[in-house]
């Protein structure tokens, strides 16, 4: 009975302690704005499916006890992608895909500085479009 008592509490101490190590899922910033567009090959207008995007509200006030907006999705097979539910702010987003180096919005060279996208309540910002270098190997 005391071996049983004293693996209950210590698997109780586990799962304690476990809990209290999870990241905590806080409410992010919400809104009505979206943000669409494709991922494609520099160069080209050829699509680049399954590339990998990461969405970042750089500004905005959001109100106290909520972040600002992450997310994060993957092209569909034509290269686009859709971000919605977007609050007023700005946003960058990058994006990486096997076999290529990573893009972002503005960049229009490997080694250049992304941009921002600056939405108002309600704003729709269509045809963003994020170009992927080819990687190279020496």
């Amino acid at each position: 009975m005391r071996q049983l008592l004293v693996t209950v509490l210590a698997l109780a101490a586990i799962a304690a302690t476990s809990a209290s190590q999870l990241p905590r899922r806080e409410p992010q910033a919400e809104g009505t704005g979206a943000i669409t567009g494709r991922v494609v090959e520099a160069g080209s207008d050829t699509p680049v499916a399954d590339a990998r995007l990461w969405l970042r509200q750089t500004r905005g006030a959001p109100r106290a006890g909520v972040y600002a907006r992450s997310e994060q999705l993957t092209t569909d097979s034509s290269g686009a992608f859709a971000f919605r539910g977007l609050p007023a702010g700005q946003f960058s987003i990058t994006a990486t895909a096997d076999g290529y180096q990573s893009g972002a919005i503005g960049k229009r060279r490997p080694q250049a500085e992304e941009a921002w996208i600056t939405l108002t309540d309600g704003q729709t910002f269509s045809n963003a479009t994020i170009e992927l270098f080819r990687g190279s190997t020496i």
